[in-house]
């Protein structure tokens, strides 16, 4: 186990020094040099992510403290428990934080590297803490955390063009079903949730997302919480997405 301290940016507290916020990772001796290098990672993946999730960031940074990052071998019993396309998971509830990562997993979609699986990670820890624990949209959600995650490349154009094709109108409601099926369906919703997620915060602006986390922290509806953060309704959203 290493014991990590990962110091929040500065401009997020007014005139306040930076607090340690620790973050242990746990990993087998012959996941030491990936758990060095996730040490090195976490205080970026931890400033993406609450800087677009919004709010008092190094409260809600604090909050998850201290993190827990468990590293998973494949082959492992812990990793056969867990489709083999799952690159990691969050851990979500009340108290310090904790996520799950398979590094030999981090290379395949939707990630493309393990710095892209902790900052996907790291954003759906702090989406439910910003959002209060609220009920939230799988595809929101996966949206927000693949925006964080990474920039997107040719793999999400290819599966978006390819779940156009198949489906030129798929509603956001099964779009949500999507990342129950499998490995390919889940591709295509990962594929789907970055480009409407990316859409929303370019025609409505990044605080959009936090506006939105805000109203369901507060006990509203999503849709509700949507209308009121970007002036439209959710569903003139889809249907002018699409």
């Amino acid at each position: 186990m290493l014991l990590v301290l990962v110091f929040a940016d500065p401009g997020w507290a007014a005139a306040e020094p930076p607090r340690p916020l620790p973050v242990t990772v746990q990993a087998p001796a012959e996941l030491a040099a990936v758990a060095r290098e996730v040490e090195r990672l976490a205080p970026a993946a931890l400033a993406a992510a609450a800087d677009l999730v919004g709010g008092d960031a190094a409260a809600l940074l604090t909050e998850v403290a201290p993190l827990s990052v468990v590293l998973v071998p494949e082959g492992s019993a812990a990793a056969r428990a867990v489709p083999p396309w799952i690159a990691g998971y969050a851990i979500s509830g009340r108290g310090p934080g904790q996520l799950v990562l398979l590094p030999a997993r981090a290379d395949r979609y939707p990630d493309f590297g393990l710095e892209s699986v902790l900052r996907h990670e790291v954003t759906h820890l702090l989406v439910d803490r910003r959002a209060g624990g609220g009920d939230l949209p799988r595809w929101f959600n996966e949206g927000l955390a693949m925006a964080v995650g990474r920039k997107p490349e040719w793999g999400d154009s290819a599966r978006l063009t390819l779940a156009v094709i198949d489906d030129g109108s798929l509603p956001l409601a099964r779009l949500d079903a999507a990342f129950s099926g499998g490995e390919s369906e889940v591709h295509a919703g990962y594929a789907l949730a970055g480009d409407i997620v990316r859409e929303l915060l370019s025609r409505h602006g990044r605080a959009s997302a936090a506006q939105i986390l805000d109203g369901v922290a507060r006990g509203e509806r999503f849709r509700d919480a949507f209308r009121a953060a970007t002036g439209e309704t959710l569903a003139d959203f889809e249907t002018s997405y699409w």
